[in-house]
C-alpha cells in the first residue's frame, strides 16, 4: 500500500477540493458579527431590530441576578379621609368650687362635674326685686322613664313626680322663687326647661338674675335682660348627660303661655287643663 505522503494527487474528486464558497463563509462571517451586535439580518437582505429580551416572569428566582428584576410597583399614596368634626376634643367649660360663672348669648353653656351633679341639691332662683313685677318660675320636666309634666309653686304643683315618697324637683317661695333637684336622683332625670311668668298674667319688667347654686358653693348666672313684654320666657335648660348636667341659658321671645313655652322646647307629651295647668 502506497503512503499517502508518496501517492499521486487524484482529478476524479473535484467536489472535495473545496469544502466552502468564499462568498459564503465572508456572509456567515458578518451574520456571526452582527448577531454578537444585535442586529440580526433579514433573509431577504433588511435589518431587523434587535429582538426585544424577554420580560422576567412575575414570581421567578429573585437570585437570579442575569437578568435584572423590577421592584413591585408601590399603591400610589392615598389621602386620609378627613374625620368628620365631633364635639369629642372640644373644650368643656366649667366651673370651679365657690366660683361663679355668667351665661352670655357668646358663651351659653356650662357643664357640671359628676360631683356638683350628683351630690346634694341644685338650686335655681330668680334673684329680682319686687319692680320687676309678680315674677314665679316653673320648671318643665322629663324623666328617663318618660314622664314628663312641669313643677311651679304658683299652682300648686311643688313636687315631681306627683307619685312618689322622694320628690326629684321641689318648687318653693322664700324671699325669691326657687326650684331645687335632688342630684340623688340626677340619673333619673333626662332634661328640664326652667321658666318665668307673671302670676297675674301682668307685664313684666324683665331685670335681676337666675342663680344656680352646688352643694359646693359654686353659680351659674343668667342675666334677666328683655324687653318689658307679657308672657313666659324660657331662661334655662339642663340635660343630663351620662350623669353631668349641661347647662344652657336660652335667648328666647316671651310666648303666650306655660303651655306654649314647654311646646316650643319639645315637651309635646304634657296634657293640658288650661294653657298654664297641666292635667296631674
Amino acid at each position: 500500500m502506497r503512503s499517502p505522503d508518496t501517492a499521486p494527487s487524484r482529478t476524479d474528486l473535484p467536489f472535495l477540493r473545496r469544502r466552502s464558497h468564499p462568498a459564503v463563509a465572508v456572509e456567515a462571517a458578518h451574520a456571526v458579527t452582527d448577531f454578537l451586535h444585535g442586529a440580526v439580518t433579514h433573509p431577504h437582505g433588511h435589518a431587523a431590530s434587535p429582538a426585544p429580551s424577554p420580560a422576567p416572569a412575575v414570581g421567578g428566582n429573585l437570585l437570579d441576578v442575569s437578568t435584572p428584576v423590577p421592584a413591585p410597583a408601590r399603591p400610589a399614596p392615598t389621602r386620609p379621609h378627613p374625620e368628620p368634626p365631633t364635639a369629642k376634643g372640644q373644650p368643656v367649660r366649667r366651673v370651679a368650687a365657690g366660683q361663679a360663672v355668667i351665661l352670655t348669648p357668646t358663651a351659653p353653656t356650662v357643664t357640671l362635674t359628676r360631683v356638683q351633679s350628683g351630690v346634694g341639691a341644685l338650686t335655681v332662683e330668680a334673684a329680682c326685686s319686687p319692680a320687676i313685677g309678680d315674677l314665679r318660675l316653673g320648671c318643665a320636666y322629663q324623666l328617663t322613664s318618660g314622664a314628663t309634666s312641669v313643677v311651679q309653686h304658683a299652682t300648686g304643683l311643688r313636687t315631681a313626680p306627683h307619685q312618689g315618697s322622694r320628690p326629684l324637683l321641689l318648687a318653693q317661695r322664700g324671699q325669691f322663687e326657687k326650684v331645687t333637684v335632688d342630684l340623688v336622683q340626677v340619673r333619673d332625670l333626662e332634661r328640664l326647661g326652667v321658666y318665668a311668668f307673671s302670676e297675674s298674667g301682668g307685664q313684666l319688667a324683665w331685670g335681676g338674675t337666675l342663680v344656680v347654686t352646688t352643694l359646693g358653693g359654686s353659680h351659674v348666672e343668667v342675666p334677666l335682660v328683655a324687653d318689658p313684654s307679657v308672657g313666659v320666657l324660657v331662661l334655662l335648660t339642663a340635660y343630663q348627660v351620662d350623669g353631668e348636667l349641661v347647662l344652657r341659658a336660652e335667648a328666647q321671645e316671651p310666648v303666650s303661655s306655660i303651655q306654649q313655652a314647654c311646646l316650643r322646647f319639645g315637651y309635646d307629651r304634657i296634657t293640658w287643663l288650661d294653657p298654664r295647668t297641666p292635667i296631674d
